[in-house]
């Protein structure tokens, strides 16, 4: 088969079950396409062709013994599900470390950085994933751009003058492309939503935990979630299987879902009005309207983003006297974090990170009579911008952040592009530990047509935009 790069997960395994695809060809193909869309996207800080390419031969091998076995594709639309997860490429946010490459954590001051794998690298291993490289990132995953002092920014494939988002944003740009089955990111206050939203695909914050992220820098780890971003729904179920081990099949809805709407952004409330037409089919509204309560601040008393002292203290584990050696090497929205955190208090950290626990506990409230809850994500994607202030993140998309601090599983969905030409997208909210439900619900309404198509290639200017 010619020209596999971008082919789902669904189609690949069975392919590699039936022996009509090669693991080989495939990543290949990946490295290839990687190699043709870098230049114009800065997706990828570096990539692995070499062990790539070994994981790819190591699965073909395995699949052609499993074929002489008797293995058989097993029955049913989701059968697919049940086969081995041997030589898909996945790709891995430059935040995670991977043995072999380079982890700069998006910054000059760890640019020659190497570590062991971290736990779910780990796992990718294990599953038979072919790691094609790592993707580009916010220095310390910090901006909601994709910038950084290692090179050009990450552009968006629907618009290459517009912005990514950020921090995942070279891990949005190569699921939007298919540089990849799935795009391994981190999501602190909305790193892997935010990008999803922006280059149409799927993102996924599971709940905190189900993804392990044990690993040597760990900034924020009471935030910091790890999941998918993925250009299909079927992708997006590999994805599930390897990071966390559950082998079940996920299966399209059979009854409707309770869902409610959380209230937003006027602006945005005609997205929202449209998803519910999309999801009236699988779903029955549970409540008009509600509102969440408001986030505890996240500044400390002399207003410093109370989190800065956790950064700083991930830097100095690695890096003794981070500050002094490093602090000019940094970019402008990083340093003004990194030098608050030599001043916010231990107290005041721990009395924020309890304010949090105790609104995480109250805001479970919304699924006592809901199984899901669908919010906005934010406008179209801006045009690229080299220094975002992190500090706007919490409050220009609080409907992303606000999971963060609760656990909740959330995922972003796209939409079809907007009259502009470029994505859309709404964020589906369940309750803790209630990620399959909203695999089943993305499931079900992409086995209907409901949602948005793949991107394009990199353009320009999107196809629908007016002068």
């Amino acid at each position: 088969m010619n020209n596999t790069a971008g082919l789902t997960a669904r189609t690949l395994l069975t392919g590699f079950a039936a022996g009509d695809v090669s693991p080989v060809e495939a990543v290949t193909d990946t490295l290839e396409r990687i190699d043709r869309w870098n230049p114009q996207l800065h997706a990828f800080l570096a990539t692995s062709p070499d062990g790539a390419l070994a994981a790819a031969r190591e699965a073909e091998g395995r699949w052609a013994r499993w074929r002489r076995e008797g293995g058989a594709v097993p029955a049913g639309e989701q059968g697919w599900q049940r086969l081995p997860a041997w030589g898909a490429a996945v790709s891995v946010k430059d935040t995670i470390e991977q043995e072999g490459l380079p982890t700069t954590y998006g910054s000059l001051a760890f640019a020659d950085n190497h570590q062991p794998d971290a736990l779910v690298v780990t796992l990718l291993r294990a599953a038979g994933c072919a790691l094609v490289g790592k993707t580009n990132t916010s220095e310390f995953a910090l901006s909601t751009v994709t910038a950084n002092r290692l090179g050009p920014p990450t552009r968006n494939p629907w618009h290459l003058a517009r912005t990514a988002g950020g921090s995942s944003g070279g891990a949005s740009a190569a699921a939007a492309l298919g540089l990849g089955t799935f795009a391994l990111g981190t999501d602190s206050a909305g790193s892997i939503r935010l990008p999803a939203a922006y280059c149409g695909v799927y993102g996924l914050k599971p709940t905190l935990g189900a993804v392990p992220i044990r690993q040597r820098w760990r900034a924020s780890p009471v935030r910091s979630h790890l999941g998918p971003l993925a250009r299909s729904v079927d992708d997006l179920l590999y994805a599930w299987r390897v990071l966390t081990g559950d082998t079940a099949p996920v299966e399209p809805l059979e009854e409707p879902l309770r869902l409610k709407l959380v209230a937003g952004d006027p602006d945005h409330r005609g997205v929202l009005d449209e998803a519910v037409d999309v999801l009236g089919r699988h779903t029955r509204l549970a409540t008009e309207e509600t509102r969440l309560g408001e986030l505890p601040s996240a500044s400390s008393r002399a207003g410093d983003w109370i989190y800065a002292g956790d950064h700083l203290s991930a830097a100095e584990q690695l890096i003794p006297h981070f500050w002094e050696r490093h602090g000019d090497d940094l970019t402008g929205y990083a340093r003004p974090i990194y030098d608050a955190g030599r001043r916010v208090p231990a107290w005041e950290y721990r009395s924020a990170l309890d304010a949090f626990e105790r609104y995480g506990r109250d805001t479970q409230r919304h699924f006592d009579d809901a199984d899901v809850l669908l919010t906005s994500t934010t406008e179209a994607a801006p045009v690229v911008d080299d220094e975002a202030d992190p500090a706007d993140l919490g409050p220009r998309f609080p409907l992303l952040s606000v999971w963060n601090y609760t656990g909740n599983p959330a995922l972003v969905v796209p939409l079809t592009p907007g009259p502009d030409g470029l994505p859309r997208a709404v964020q589906l909210v369940g309750a803790l530990g209630a990620d399959r439900t909203l695999l089943r619900l993305a499931l079900t309404l992409a086995r209907d047509g409901l949602v948005a198509e793949p991107a394009p290639e990199p353009v320009a200017e999107p196809a629908g935009r007016r002068a």
